[in-house]
């Protein structure tokens, strides 16, 4: 429990009943009472006047001398007590009636003070007593009236998760009297399902010794909780909770408001546990002060966790100024929250006086963050200021936001896919900055080899005030500086001092932009290290979570980048592919496997069948050929062969054309495959044969009448020679003075006859090699 200031007397007047039957207070006394303690005493001789007047006059404290014979106050305090009247009795008695002051103090007398001795020093003993006592009773009524009024249901719970304490709000809200709450769990107030929800929570804040913030849902109500471990006696740890509705916020503080000026009339009759009050506001992870508005603001009671999430030290509390200048050292910040707080107050509106997330900052130190509420105390000028820290659940949030942010920027890189490279590689850096909060940053692509690195996109701030970067767009990784350790190492760098860190840093060149930490992430691409994107300046740490989200963003450019590259070579080779389909003089078909029909055909295939190209795609290729024997002949011939093969030899096959016409055609089959190896069609030419066959049978007809020739001359060189042998004979009978002519002109004859049988072998012989090796001269 935080002391209180150490303040022995009040400002107010105190009002004191003085009761001795045997001794009146005296002047004396009554004027050092007034002096020193402000104190006014009224005086009365017996217990019956005591109690009449104390049934039309409340006192803050009385005082007992001797009341009845022996001097024994007992049965006046306790008649006092059992009527609940709580006011401070101090035993006022001489000396030699030490015998009965244990009774009257058991029977609930608050102090015994000995009536001996100088009556100055005597009554400036009472005086400095009664303001001590009064100030003691006004401190539990504060703390009374902090618990009792507040907005929130806040309850004590033991190690059995049994209520042993809990405000006037968790009545309400579970609906019950104070004494059918005592002693019962959530299971007998809410159901199983929702104890269980309930319990969770108190049970971890047991198991963890640690405040555990929840968010529950009971029936169609939603809690925002508080439960954390708390002693409420020697050696026993059980649970202290505090909940707030936020379903029906408004409707909830107004009925509490309510609830409150009903309370008034009743709050002095409640007695309760004090010590529990206390070891819950001791022990709740909240600062809690007390504060004063008139004459002017100061501090009645603070607990150390107010002092401790504000960051200051008790002496900070003397007055409100020295609070301000030690709670907020920025004093911009500190006039704008004081001024903001300050109009807050005096609109006395409980719903204006919160304030969320409030930095508290120290020079060399982390800046903390606190959430504050006030609330005043209805017609007492004063008003209770809770404070606790949120610092991690700020770090959880801000780190949430991020990761939301983050998320939006990789989105909005697919949004932007579509366009230009350099275009995306821009919008992947400023996000790659705005992801890691950083000042500066550039992206690299790496040569295949990994020695090089060409530097894409350089951040705007970087083109602004870096003088270097315009003229080098080729780093070499070998001798390059901190930046490129991300490729030495195949892995990310993270430097966050970087004038200390002298590994593999070369140094800055003059008019380079000024670097303080620096983190660098490889991207990968099967295992090469394909770019690297480098921010800087940060004004907190890089972590890994810097880290992570770096990776990420550079996979998903590098990915979308390889994607884009990957489609523009598609469209280029299906370009390709298109021109040199069209450029075909052979007709040419993409056919579809599934069902067959034609899914593509060239121009020459629309000129030699003499259908157009719209005529043709869709359909089947039935109507290509002759007729439907046609078909599965055809079918038959190409099915037996590529259902083992991805082609097939060329082959000839008749074919029609749309007016009929028949023609012998030569055909080239070759099957498409998808990239999953499945067989998707097939690529058909067909080429006119038509003018090749006519040629042949032209071929085939002269070869027949050189063959004819032949052998005519075969016949011929007999028949010559016959009549040689004749004519021979006659010349040597009938002329045999003309004989000799008649022989040497056979001789020659013969000799052009013999060249004709050797002119005729060598033909036979050549003519045989061709019908051998060349198939000449076959008939079909």
């Amino acid at each position: 429990m935080a002391a209180l200031k150490k303040n022995t007397k009040t400002t107010e007047t105190i009002s004191v009943l003085y009761i001795d039957e045997s001794s009146p207070i005296p002047e004396k006394g009554r004027l050092v009472l007034k002096e020193k303690g402000n104190i006014s005493v009224e005086a009365c001789e017996s217990e019956k006047d005591a109690l009449r007047i104390l049934s039309k006059k409340k006192f803050d404290a009385i005082v007992a001398g001797c009341i009845t014979s022996g001097c024994n106050g007992t049965s006046f305090i306790s008649r006092l007590r059992e009527s609940g009247d709580e006011t401070s009795v101090i035993i006022f008695t001489p000396k030699g009636h030490e015998d009965n002051v244990i009774s009257t103090l058991n029977s609930g007398a608050d102090y015994y003070i000995q009536r001996d001795g100088d009556p100055e020093t005597l009554y400036a003993g009472l005086s400095e007593k009664i303001n001590l006592l009064v100030i003691k009773r006004k401190k539990k009524s504060i703390i009374r009236s902090f618990f009792y009024s507040n907005s929130d249901v806040m309850f004590v719970n033991d190690e059995n998760l049994r209520y042993l304490i809990a405000n006037n709000a968790a009545l309400d809200f579970f609906g019950v009297g104070r004494d059918e709450l005592s002693n019962r769990t959530d299971r007998d107030l809410l159901g199983e399902k929702n104890a269980e929800t309930c319990h969770m929570a108190e049970k971890k804040a047991l198991k963890t010794g640690r405040p555990v913030f929840t968010e529950e849902n009971i029936g169609n109500r939603y809690l925002r909780c508080m439960k954390f471990p708390l002693e409420i006696s020697p050696g026993r740890t059980g649970i202290g909770a505090i909940v707030s509705d936020i379903t029906e916020k408004r409707q909830i503080e107004e009925k509490l408001k309510q609830h409150l000026k009903k309370l008034e009339g009743t709050q002095k009759k409640l007695k309760d546990n004090e010590e529990y009050i206390k070891n819950v506001l001791d022990g709740i992870p909240v600062g809690i002060a007390v504060l004063t508005l008139k004459p002017e603001i100061g501090f009645v009671y603070y607990n150390q966790n107010f002092l401790k999430y504000h960051r200051i030290s008790e002496k900070a509390l003397e007055n409100i100024d020295a609070f301000w200048e030690n709670a907020y050292e920025d004093p911009v910040f500190r006039e704008e929250i004081k001024k903001k707080v300050l109009t807050e107050i005096e609109t006395g509106g409980p719903e204006r006086m919160q304030w969320y997330e409030v930095p508290v900052t120290r020079s060399g130190g982390e800046t903390t963050y606190i959430n504050m509420r006030n609330i005043p105390l209805d017609k007492k000028g004063q008003i209770i200021s809770m404070v606790w820290d949120v610092t991690e659940q700020k770090k959880v949030n801000d780190k949430n936001r991020l990761h939301l942010e983050r998320l939006k920027w990789l989105l909005d890189l697919y949004r932007i896919s579509g366009g230009p490279e350099d275009n995306l590689m821009l919008h992947a850096l400023e996000n790659s900055r705005s992801m890691t909060e950083s000042k500066y940053g550039f992206i690299g692509i790496l040569t295949a080899d990994e020695s090089e690195m060409i530097v894409y996109q350089w951040s705007k701030d970087v083109m602004k005030r870096c003088k270097v970067q315009a003229t080098q767009k080729h780093l070499t990784i070998k001798s390059a500086g901190i930046w490129a350790e991300c490729v030495r190492t195949r892995a990310p760098v993270i430097v966050n001092e970087y004038s200390q860190d002298d590994h593999g840093k070369s140094g800055l060149p003059k008019g380079h932009a000024d670097i303080s930490r620096i983190l660098a992430v490889p991207i990968f691409d099967s295992g090469k290290i394909t770019a690297i994107i480098i921010v800087a300046n940060k004004e907190t740490q890089y972590c890994e979570d810097d880290t992570d989200a770096l990776t990420t963003l550079g996979n998903l450019m590098w990915e979308i980048m390889k994607t884009r590259r990957a489609e523009d070579e598609l469209i280029r080779e299906k370009e390709l592919f298109s021109q040199t389909f069209e450029s075909l003089r052979d007709a040419a078909f993409v056919l579809d496997a599934h069902p067959l029909s034609i899914r593509k055909a060239n121009k020459a295939a629309s000129k030699l069948f003499e259908y157009s190209i719209k005529e043709m795609t869709g359909k089947k290729p039935d109507l290509l050929h002759v007729d439907g024997d046609s078909v599965e002949q055809f079918t038959r011939q190409i099915h037996s062969y590529l259902t083992g093969h991805t082609e097939m030899p060329r082959f000839e096959f008749r074919m029609k054309r749309k007016d009929g016409t028949v023609f012998p055609a030569e055909h080239s089959i070759s099957s498409l495959y998808d990239s999953g190896g499945n067989q998707k069609g097939w690529v058909h030419i067909v080429r006119d044969i038509t003018s090749e066959k006519e040629a042949e049978m032209r071929e085939k007809a002269s070869l027949r009448q050189i063959e004819e020739n032949m052998e005519q001359l075969a016949t011929l060189n007999d028949q010559i020679r016959n009549p040689l042998a004749v004519i021979l004979g006659l010349a040597d009978l009938k002329c045999p003075e003309s004989a000799k002519e008649i022989t040497d002109q056979v001789k020659e004859i013969d000799k052009m006859v013999k060249m004709l049988d050797e002119g005729w072998v060598r033909s036979e012989k050549i003519w045989a090699y061709l019908k051998t090796h060349y198939g000449l001269g076959k008939i079909d």
